[in-house]
């Protein structure tokens, strides 16, 4: 059709398939060395997204943040592949102090998909500040997925797992009431429920302000980084994921390996093989890590990437 939108895939080069896959090799690359491809300041300029990404990663690593950004050019376009997620999570992970209000700014989008990929980023930034607009995209929302993982977004910062935040991400009010009832007829014989219900404001947003509340007269500085409610810690992380992976229902830990990697820089490829994870290498490689002694570098509330503090 005449306007269409032409959705292109653009591969990852070969040097780097898998990387920014946290269930392949997260922030590594296949051959276990760092491409010389991406080690320059012209590969911030690369044709390639996915080596510019690449490029503003190993920048980061390096204690260089300042080419974070750059990735907002990569947020919405005409993409089939997950570029824009990747490029909205790494902001998240990388980001300096004074750069989330990129992350404010997608969370205001009009591209839904771009708002539920900017509250996951927000979440992994762990910034009380980000709540509010976190809030107004998931009451912008329409979509049951969207209203699911922006709440599952916020809960992460505001509570322990299984709290009530969570339990009410997807419970929401229709927006338009007509337009529902246009699309389902059926639903017509209950039509003044329906609007009685859109009326009145879904728990889930009292229960946010409520948590946001809390979480802020418990901490002393709206920069402190936040994880389930309370100020991170390297400690009390070691030991949530280290109960997930224990835990007698198996459940996928990608986005523990994503946190874990980015803040310590450890390499957790071995952990999954085939795309399936290995809870028990996961584990033999968390109590390593803390049986190294590296926890006690790690200061309660500070973000870190690779080993170091992320700059305001």
């Amino acid at each position: 059709a005449s306007g269409a939108t032409t959705l292109v895939d653009i591969p990852q080069p070969e040097f780097m398939m898998g990387t920014f896959d946290w269930s392949a090799f997260g922030f590594f690359y296949p051959d276990g060395e760092t491409p010389p491809e991406v080690m320059n300041a012209r590969a911030l300029t690369h044709s390639n997204p996915w080596v510019v990404a690449a490029a503003v990663t190993e920048f980061a690593k390096r204690g260089d943040h300042s080419q974070v950004p750059l990735l907002r050019r990569y947020y919405e376009g005409p993409y089939l592949d997950v570029l824009p997620y990747v490029a909205l999570a790494l902001t998240g992970d990388m980001a300096r102090g004074r750069d989330l209000q990129i992350l404010e700014a997608a969370l205001s989008s009009d591209n839904s998909d771009t708002r539920r990929n900017a509250a996951i980023a927000a979440a992994l930034a762990g910034n009380l500040q980000l709540v509010p607009s976190m809030l107004a995209a998931w009451e912008i929302a329409t979509a049951a997925q969207d209203h699911a993982m922006i709440g599952y977004s916020i809960a992460e910062l505001l509570e322990e797992p299984g709290g009530e935040i969570a339990a009410h991400a997807d419970i929401f009010s229709l927006r338009n009431v007509d337009e529902y009832l246009a699309r389902n007829p059926a639903f017509e014989k209950i039509s003044a429920q329906l609007r009685l219900l859109a009326s009145q404001e879904p728990e889930f947003i009292g229960l946010v302000k409520e948590g946001y509340r809390e979480v802020r007269h418990a901490v002393d500085d709206d920069r402190t980084f936040v994880w389930r409610g309370a100020p991170w810690s390297m400690e009390r992380f070691i030991s949530s994921f280290l109960t997930t992976l224990n835990d007698e229902v198996a459940r996928p830990f990608v986005s523990l390996r994503q946190r874990f990697e980015a803040y310590t820089g450890v390499d957790c490829s071995e952990a999954f093989v085939d795309g399936e994870p290995d809870a028990l290498t996961m584990i033999a490689i968390l109590e390593e890590f803390a049986d190294g002694g590296e926890m006690s570098k790690f200061v309660e509330g500070q973000r870190y990437f690779f080993g170091h503090p992320i700059p305001d």
